[in-house]
C-alpha cells in the first residue's frame, strides 16, 4: 500500500512537470502511426489516349508557325528592304472620251433637198446609191404640181378608162393590182411594227409596182384614144423631166455603215490627224473644251449629206491626268462606255501626247462601231486585270523626275512604270527589261 502511494505520487509529479503540449503531440503522432499502418484507399485510374498527343503535336506546330510568321513579319517591318514579288490587280477608271471614226463624208455642191434611199445605219457597198439630192430649184411647189397631176390622172382613169377596161378580162392588170395591194399590206405591217429598215425597201418596191402599172395603162389602146389622158400624161412627163434635171444621185464611196447624223467635226476628227507623229495635244484639247474649230475654206458652200463609216476600225481619244494612266503604247486594255457598260471592246494604245496633268491617249479598236455609230462624246471605262512586279507603295521614289525603286544591295536606281496600285502596294514594270525581277531586294 505504501509502495502504490509512492508510485502514484511520482506519476503525478512527472505529469505536473511536463508541458501540456506534449500529450497532444504524442496523440497526434499516434494517430499518424495508425493511419500509416491502415490500408490506403485506391482512387480511379486515368489513361491518356494517343489522340491527345496528336492534338498536342498539331497545336504546337500551329503555334510554331504563328511565332515564325510573327518573327518574319517583324523582321520585314524593321528590315530596310522588301522583296519584289509577282502580282495582279483588278482596276477600272473612267475618262472623258471623243470617238474618232475612219469615215468618208459625202458633200453636195450648194444646198438643196435630200431624199434617202438607204436608212441610217444600213450597210452600203461602194458605188451603191444612198440618196437623191435635189438642188435649190426643186421646191415644194413643183412637188405639189406633180402630186396634183398624178391625182387628176388617177381620177380620169377611174371615170373613163377603168369602166372600159373592166368590160374585158385583163389578167395582167389584175395581177398588177394584186401585187400592189399585197405590197401595201406589207408596208402597213412594217409601219405598225416600227421596222424602219424594211420600210425603206418596201416603199421602193411599191413605187416600182405602181410605175409598172401606170406604164401598162398608158400603153393600152383605150388610153391612147383618150385625148384628155394623153394631155395629162404629157404634162406629167414635163414635170418629171424638170425634176430629173435638178436631181443628183449620190452613192457610197466605200464599203461601210451609212449615217445621216453629222456633228460638224467630221473634217477635223478623221484618221488623217493621226498620221505621222507631228500632231499635238493642243489639237485635241480644243475639242474636249468644246471650242469650235475654224471652218475650212474648201468646205464653204458644200452641204454635208451623209458619211460612210468603216465598221470594224475606229479610235477613242481619252483625256486624263498622266498619273492616272498606267498602260503604255502598244499595250492592250479592256474598254467600255458608260452608256452601254455590258459591251466590252478590246483596245490597244496607239499613241499618247500631252504633258503633266493633261495627257491624251489614242486607243485603237477593231470591233463593230454599230452601237456608237452616231456618238461623238462619251465616258470611257478602262479596266481589267493588270499584272506586274509587286512592290510596297512606299518603296517608289523619284529621281530626276523619274519614278523608280532603289536596289537594296547595289543602291542602283531602277526606273519603273506604275501600272496599278492600292493603298499598300503598287504593280510596276521596269523601263529596261531585266532590271527588276521577282525575289529581288529593294529599299523601302
Amino acid at each position: 500500500m505504501q509502495y502504490y502511494r509512492k508510485n502514484s505520487m511520482r506519476e503525478s509529479l512527472r505529469r505536473a512537470a511536463e508541458p501540456e503540449e506534449r500529450p497532444r503531440k504524442r496523440a497526434g503522432a499516434e494517430r499518424e502511426e495508425r493511419q500509416l499502418r491502415a490500408p490506403k484507399k485506391q482512387g480511379p485510374t486515368v489513361r491518356v489516349k494517343p489522340r491527345f498527343f496528336a492534338f498536342l503535336a498539331l497545336f504546337l506546330a500551329i503555334l510554331a508557325l504563328l511565332v515564325y510568321g510573327a518573327v518574319s513579319l517583324l523582321r520585314l517591318l524593321f528590315a530596310g528592304y522588301a522583296q519584289v514579288s509577282y502580282g495582279m490587280m483588278e482596276t477600272t477608271k473612267s475618262f472623258p472620251a471623243i470617238l474618232l471614226r475612219e469615215e468618208t463624208t459625202v458633200r453636195a455642191e450648194g444646198y438643196g433637198t435630200a431624199k434617202y434611199i438607204l436608212g441610217d445605219g444600213d450597210e452600203a457597198r461602194a458605188g451603191q446609191p444612198v440618196l437623191n439630192f435635189y438642188s435649190s430649184g426643186y421646191t415644194q411647189k413643183i412637188v405639189s404640181d406633180l402630186a396634183t397631176e398624178n391625182e387628176r390622172i388617177n381620177m380620169q382613169q377611174q371615170s373613163n378608162l377603168y369602166p372600159e377596161l373592166t368590160q374585158i378580162v385583163d389578167q395582167q392588170l389584175s395581177a398588177m393590182d394584186g401585187g400592189i395591194y399585197q405590197k401595201r399590206e406589207e408596208v402597213g405591217q412594217a409601219v405598225r411594227a416600227g421596222n424602219t429598215q424594211a420600210l425603206v425597201e418596201m416603199e421602193k418596191e411599191l413605187g416600182l409596182l405602181m410605175e409598172q402599172k401606170q406604164a401598162y395603162l398608158e400603153g393600152t389602146p383605150s388610153a391612147q384614144r383618150n385625148t384628155t389622158l394623153t394631155q395629162m400624161y404629157a404634162k406629167r412627163s414635163q414635170i418629171l423631166s424638170q425634176i430629173d434635171g435638178w436631181r443628183s444621185e449620190y452613192s457610197a464611196p466605200t464599203d461601210g455603215l451609212v449615217s445621216y447624223q453629222l456633228d460638224g467635226l467630221e473634217p477635223y476628227l478623221t484618221t488623217i490627224v493621226l498620221e505621222g507623229d507631228d500632231f499635238k495635244a493642243e489639237y485635241f484639247r480644243q475639242f474636249f473644251d468644246h471650242t469650235d474649230p475654224a471652218q475650212l475654206d474648201q468646205l464653204r458652200g458644200r452641204q454635208p449629206l451623209f458619211r460612210v463609216v468603216n465598221e470594224e476600225h475606229w479610235y477613242a481619244i481619252l483625256r486624263t491626268d498622266d498619273a492616272n494612266w498606267t498602260i503604255g503604247a502598244g499595250e492592250s486594255c479592256e474598254l467600255r462606255f458608260s452608256r452601254d457598260a455590258d459591251l466590252v471592246y478590246a483596245a490597244k494604245v496607239k499613241s499618247m501626247v500631252g504633258d503633266v496633268g493633261d495627257l491624251y491617249v489614242v486607243l485603237e479598236i477593231n470591233q463593230s462601231i454599230a452601237s456608237l455609230l452616231n456618238t461623238r462624246r462619251a465616258t470611257a471605262l478602262v479596266g481589267g486585270r493588270v499584272e506586274g512586279m509587286r512592290v510596297p507603295l512606299g518603296s517608289l521614289k523619284t529621281s530626276g523626275g523619274i519614278t523608280g525603286v532603289f536596289l537594296y544591295e547595289s543602291n542602283e536606281f531602277v526606273p519603273v512604270r506604275v501600272i496599278g496600285h492600292d493603298s499598300r502596294f503598287a504593280l510596276v514594270m521596269p523601263l529596261e527589261i531585266g532590271k527588276l525581277d521577282k525575289d529581288m531586294k529593294i529599299k523601302k
